[in-house]
């Protein structure tokens, strides 16, 4: 069973197809005429949504814990970085999910057939493209295709860590958290 991180991911993307029909219908309503509007929407939308799925793990991951001692302590400090965290970058969500995991998060996570190495990269390429729009350093080349691959890796991603946090868990509790 998904945790609560992986249904909630669903929600914010589902299908790659569908999200970026769901994006060009929302920025028709608007007047939005500029081809790469989509693009730079469905990049940021993408980023956000992986935002979102790593700190609600982050959550659930504290909460299936036991609620005394060292726990208790662990508990508080993982739910302060959730509140400041930002830019999920591979080393980012690293830090965040192994303070509430207490286990490298990546480990053997790898995604859109690429190794494990190769898939933390490709977080990273994805978020300095996002810096870029959201920034406005540049306004980089719209490329649908690309995007869809992006939401696939992504769909991808976001299963695998929560398959490696609940496996830690398991092990960890004797049952699965969630």
């Amino acid at each position: 069973m998904p945790s609560r991180a992986s249904r909630l991911w669903s929600q914010y993307v589902g299908d790659p197809k569908d999200m970026i029909v769901r994006l060009g219908a929302e920025l028709r309503q608007v007047g939005a005429v500029d081809p790469g509007g989509l693009y730079r929407a469905g990049v940021v939308a993408l980023v956000a949504a992986w935002e979102r799925s790593v700190e609600e793990l982050a959550k659930q991951i504290v909460e299936s814990r036991p609620r005394q001692g060292a726990w208790k302590t662990r508990k508080q400090r993982v739910l302060s970085m959730v509140r400041t965290f930002s830019t999920p970058s591979a080393e980012n969500v690293e830090r965040l999910l192994h303070a509430a995991l207490d286990a490298d998060p990546w480990h053997g996570v790898a995604a859109g057939g690429l190794t494990e190495v190769q898939t933390r990269l490709e977080v990273n390429k994805h978020l300095v493209v996002r810096h870029t729009i959201a920034h406005g350093t540049a306004r980089p080349i719209h490329d649908l295709q690309r995007l869809m691959g992006g939401v696939t890796f992504f769909d991808e991603l976001v299963a695998q860590v929560d398959a490696r946090a609940r496996s830690v868990l398991t092990i960890e509790l004797g049952h699965a958290p969630w």
